[in-house]
């Protein structure tokens, strides 16, 4: 049985969303040519623990200006009651896939 094919989205997103992760980039110079980028990661929190142990470190919107300026900020899991988690499509799995669909809840039933 295939459980993506009737699977219909239960509620549209609350509102638009975008995830600040605090990168670090670096670039390497010719004669190598390199670069590269390391991505934060802390404990999972409660919401993300069930799918996997650890998470990207992301910034709590008064934090970002902060990052940006080169200062001081938590590096901390971010708070799992602002988060939500919901099962999506294997649609997802597939990096040309670029729409909508990646991010529509699923039943599992």
């Amino acid at each position: 049985m295939n459980r993506e094919s009737s699977a219909e989205p239960r509620h549209p997103p609350p509102r638009p969303w975008y995830i600040m992760t605090p990168p670090f980039w670096r670039s390497i110079p010719p004669p190598l040519t390199v670069e590269t980028c390391t991505i934060l990661t802390a404990a999972a929190n409660e919401t993300v623990a069930p799918v996997h142990g650890r998470m990207p470190v992301i910034l709590p919107p008064d934090a970002r200006d902060a990052w940006l300026a080169g200062g001081d900020v938590p590096l901390a899991p971010y708070p799992a009651g602002d988060m939500t988690a919901h099962p999506v499509s294997t649609h997802v799995n597939r990096p040309a896939n670029d729409d909508p669909r990646c991010v529509e809840p699923i039943s599992l039933n």
